[in-house]
C-alpha cells in the first residue's frame, strides 16, 4: 500500500513523538478509538507492525522509523512550502481597455497600490471578457451596457462621448473624421457614423480607441472620444456636446467564484466609488463652435 495520504504520515508521527495513542490522538484532535482504528488499518494494509505497545508506551518498529522518518521529511517540505508561501506578496490580476487605463485607472491603481504595497498588480490591457470567463484574470474594468451573465459586478458610473479636435487644428466646413473601421467591435459608434454621413474619401479608419486618440493628435482628423480622455488633454479641444446616442456604462465585473474573495472585495470597493466619482466629476465644458 502506497502512504498517498498526509494524514497517515501524521498519524505516524503523532504516535512516535507523544509515545502514547491517547496523546497522539489529544495532538490530531481525534478520540483515542479513532487513533487505534486508523493505525490498525495501516499497519494492516502495509502487512508490518510500526508500533510495539508496551509498558512505556508505543515505540517506533524498523518499518516504523522509517515511516517516521520520511513523515518528517514531508513535514518539514509541508513547512517549508508554506512559508515561501506565506513571503510572497497577494496578487491581483486587473483586466481593463487601453483607453481606461489610459484615462483613468492607472492612476487610481497608483493610489490603491499606495495603500496596499503588500499586493501585487497584474494588469491586462484587454477587453475582451473571455479572459475573465475563464478566470484568467480577477478583475475586468470595461465599458458597455449589456456585461454577459456568466459574470457578475455592477455598473460605477456613465462613460459619456463626444468629438475632439487637435486645439491647434483649424476648424473647416469638411472635416477629416478618424473613424473605427468595419471590423471594429463599436457598433454603437459605427451606427452614428452611418447616420451621420461621415464615411466618405479621406477619412482615416483606425481599429482601436486609442489609435483614434493618436490620430487625433497626429492632426489627422478629429474622431469621437471618451470625454474622460478628451476633457483632461490640453491638446485636445471638444467640437460638439456629449453625444447621448452613444452614452454607456462603465462596469466593473468578476467571475461569481471570486464573489467572497477578501482582495477582490477589497479592491472592488475601492475602485468602484472612485471610479464613479471621475466619471461623474467629468463635466465637459461650453462646445466650440
Amino acid at each position: 500500500m502506497a502512504l498517498d495520504d498526509w494524514n497517515q504520515l501524521r498519524l505516524i508521527l503523532a504516535i512516535a513523538r507523544a509515545g502514547t495513542l491517547a496523546g497522539a490522538a489529544r495532538h490530531l484532535g481525534v478520540s483515542h478509538a479513532t487513533a487505534y482504528r486508523r493505525l490498525g488499518r495501516l499497519e494492516a494494509a502495509l502487512g508490518e507492525t510500526l508500533f510495539t505497545r508496551g509498558t512505556g508506551g508505543y515505540t517506533a518498529t524498523a518499518a516504523g522509523r522509517r515511516l517516521v522518518a520520511a513523515a518528517e521529511t514531508a513535514e518539514a517540505a509541508i513547512t517549508h512550502a508554506a512559508q515561501a508561501e506565506s513571503t510572497q506578496p497577494a496578487r491581483l490580476t486587473v483586466a481593463t481597455t487601453e483607453l481606461l487605463f489610459e484615462g483613468l485607472v492607472a492612476e487610481l491603481l497608483s493610489l490603491f497600490q499606495a495603500m496596499r504595497p503588500d499586493i501585487a498588480l497584474d494588469i491586462v490591457i484587454d477587453g475582451r471578457v473571455e479572459n475573465l470567463a475563464h478566470r484568467r484574470v480577477d478583475i475586468a474594468i470595461r465599458p458597455g451596457n449589456t456585461p454577459p451573465d456568466y459574470l457578475i459586478g455592477r455598473p460605477v458610473g456613465t462613460i459619456t462621448q463626444a468629438v475632439y479636435r487637435l486645439v491647434d487644428k483649424p476648424a473647416t466646413l469638411a472635416p477629416c473624421w478618424v473613424m473605427p473601421d468595419t471590423q471594429s467591435e463599436h457598433t454603437a459608434l459605427l451606427a452614428w457614423h452611418r447616420t451621420q454621413r461621415h464615411a466618405r474619401d479621406g477619412a482615416c479608419y483606425v481599429n482601436t480607441e486609442m489609435g483614434a486618440r493618436r490620430a487625433v493628435l497626429a492632426g489627422l482628423g478629429q474622431a469621437v472620444l471618451p470625454t474622460y480622455i478628451g476633457e483632461g488633454d490640453p491638446r485636445l479641444v471638444r467640437v460638439t456636446p456629449p453625444i447621448e446616442a452613444l452614452a454607456t456604462q462603465c462596469w466593473l465585473l468578476h467571475h461569481p467564484a471570486l464573489r467572497a474573495h477578501p482582495l477582490v472585495s477589497e479592491l472592488s470597493a475601492t475602485l468602484g466609488p472612485q471610479l464613479g466619482q471621475r466619471l461623474a466629476g467629468l463635466e465637459p465644458g461650453t462646445a466650440v463652435v
